[in-house]
């Protein structure tokens, strides 16, 4: 199972965030696995049938409701 990543860059900058933010037991791999708990991360190996399904869904759904976001 090492092709599977317990963080990532994202998880990593998510969990720095929400520390300086005052939360607590909240380091990359717990907020990793929220992510992939909400769907926020396809991490199923390319061979899983999931995978095909997630990545189809994917292609699908478009957030347009949303404005762009604005730095600054």
């Amino acid at each position: 199972m090492r092709e599977i990543p317990a963080t990532s860059p994202e998880s990593d900058a998510f969990s720095k965030d929400l520390k300086r933010r005052g939360f607590s037991f909240v380091g990359s791999t717990i907020v990793y696995a929220y992510m992939q708990a909400v769907g926020m991360v396809n991490d199923h190996l390319v061979d899983c049938f999931r995978y095909r399904e997630i990545r189809r869904q994917d292609s699908v759904i478009k957030r347009t409701d949303l404005p762009a976001r604005r730095e600054g």
